[in-house]
């Protein structure tokens, strides 16, 4: 089996104060469909961020980021919803562009986050568990982003209430969430950047007309069960004690039963084929990062004719070409299918995107553009490497 091995060293690199993003499908697959249903909208994204403090917040008008603590806090799906649609409504106001962010923080945020994520995600010895699923985003950048105007904020709670209104959706779990925000995060920096909490309360009860509707989805008590074991189903809660105590215990749940599958598989207790495995959850939840995985697992395990059959297939999906490993990964498979040229290509393009000179050097100096395909070039990244 060809493997490569890649080794980076970054220089300073404790100084670097990051967030680790976590790839879930279940949870990009829930709010993604949750916003659409809600809104219309189908072109936001979701990440998950590894930190147990309580907040939410968009960096760009394409992300919207949850921390992990908010998923152990909250026990009303509503109150979650809520506090999307708020975070929508900061990129529907456009909020984030109209704070004139300098280029240079920016082209900082894009460089900590590709740098760091090849030291985290490029891991690919184990081909049980599988490449990394993380990335990471700068810890102070994120700061800068998150101080709003109580201007701004008070636009996106109106645009939050518009869409509660709209959908019949219960007010009474985003007015306790509130109550418990009062408790838990006034720090000064909330203090100056939000509008009071009470004069949030008053608006809320104020502008929610009378509505009762809740959503009701297990995919949200699957991921309170999952990072903190304390959903309101105590079947979901204890499979997820009994991997992290090394015990495969199983349950029946035809809703979740190829995800539970999954998930043992991560780890290495799955008994089933992981191509049956991978196969049932990118039908399900068309993640595009678990097709990457997918084609990643195919290599290492040494599935030449499955991995012809997928790669044309995968390759030119738009969705898998934005995720940030599609250039190595490509590079990495046509390793294994012995086509250097093409290798040399995607590698010498993955690393000049990232801006990692010498590797882009190395690659970059190694292929015969004239012998690469045009469905190939597309894909070429068009940087003066030496600037």
């Amino acid at each position: 089996m060809k493997k490569i091995i890649l080794i980076i060293t970054l220089i300073n690199f404790s100084d670097l104060n990051a967030f680790e993003i976590i790839r879930d499908q279940v949870f990009e697959h829930y709010l993604k469909e949750t916003l659409f249903k809600l809104t219309g909208e189908e072109n936001i994204e979701f990440r998950l961020i590894n930190d147990v403090k309580e907040n939410a917040f968009v960096i760009n008008n394409d992300y919207i980021f949850f921390t992990k603590g908010i998923l152990k806090s909250i026990n009303n799906e509503n109150a979650l919803i809520s506090i999307m649609l708020h975070e929508y409504g900061h990129i529907k106001k456009n909020h984030i562009f109209q704070k004139k962010i300098k280029a240079e923080k920016l082209k900082e945020f894009s460089k900590y986050n590709n740098i760091f994520s090849l030291l985290v995600g490029l891991s690919l010895s184990n081909t049980e568990v599988m490449f990394g699923t993380s990335l990471t985003i700068n810890e102070g950048l994120i700061q800068d982003y998150l101080k709003n105007s109580v201007v701004f904020e008070n636009e996106a709670d109106d645009l939050m209430i518009y869409y509660l209104n709209k959908n019949s959706l219960d007010k009474q779990p985003i007015y306790d969430f509130l109550d418990d925000l009062s408790i838990n995060n006034l720090d000064d920096s909330y203090r100056k950047t939000h509008p009071t909490i009470n004069d949030r309360k008053k608006k809320v009860l104020a502008h929610i007309t009378k509505g009762n509707k809740s959503i009701r989805d297990n995919k949200f008590t699957y991921l309170k069960a999952k990072y903190f074991m304390n959903s309101k189903n105590e079947k979901y809660n204890n499979f997820f004690r009994n991997i992290k105590n090394g015990k495969n215990v199983k349950i029946e749940d035809p809703e979740f039963k190829q995800i539970f599958e999954y998930e043992l598989f991560k780890v290495g207790m799955s008994q089933e084929s992981s191509i049956v495995i991978y196969n049932s959850v990118i039908k399900i939840f068309n993640n595009s990062y678990v097709k990457l995985e997918f084609l990643n697992h195919l290599i290492d395990n040494d599935y030449h004719d499955l991995l012809l059959k997928n790669i044309n297939i995968f390759k030119n999906n738009k969705n898998i070409k934005n995720e940030f490993y599609y250039l190595y990964i490509m590079g990495k498979v046509y390793d294994y299918l012995n086509q250097k040229n093409e290798s040399f290509f995607y590698f010498c393009n993955f690393y000049k995107k990232n801006n990692i000179i010498k590797l882009s050097n190395y690659y970059c100096n190694k292929y015969d553009r004239s012998k690469i395909s045009i469905i190939d070039l597309v894909n070429e990244i068009n940087v003066d490497i030496n600037q």
